[in-house]
């Protein structure tokens, strides 16, 4: 998707906000550490799994730039297609559209350097088949 065709799609999605609805038959979680030192290498991961009888497909992760104040990241496996700040939202937003078939999970492995040390913590927005139908998921790391 092209920085214009996201950016509308962004839009759209704050015009629909009220109605943004929540995907069914699929679970997010976060695997991250409590603490890490400053200046260190460390990885969070995003855990998508489909438990519906049909494919579906994770659009996007949005990660809160609240968190983002003290961590730098450096790269995502498997790959984001794009990658783009979002002020509207406060969001940096990683694009995946990954189609999980029924029954698969995917797992996404945040590669991070603690940059600042503080307490960091915001939420990651998974959106699911849409860029209106989403799960968030709390996310903190503190940086000693």
């Amino acid at each position: 998707m092209t920085w214009p065709s996201r950016l509308s799609a962004v839009l759209l999605a704050l015009s629909a906000l009220s109605s943004c609805n929540a995907p069914r038959d699929v679970s997010v979680s976060i695997d991250a550490p409590v603490s890490v030192s400053q200046g260190r290498e460390f990885a969070f991961t995003c855990i998508v799994a489909n438990k519906a009888a049909r494919s579906q497909k994770l659009v996007s992760l949005d990660v809160a730039d609240e968190f983002l104040k003290g961590i730098v990241v450096h790269s995502t496996e498997p790959a984001f297609a794009e990658a783009m700040h979002l002020p509207i939202l406060n969001v940096m937003s990683y694009s995946f559209e990954r189609t999980l078939t029924p029954g698969e999970s995917l797992k996404v492995v945040f590669r991070c350097y603690a940059a600042k040390a503080g307490d960091w913590s915001g939420e990651v927005t998974f959106y699911i088949n849409s860029n209106t139908s989403a799960l968030t998921h709390p996310l903190r790391t503190i940086v000693e």
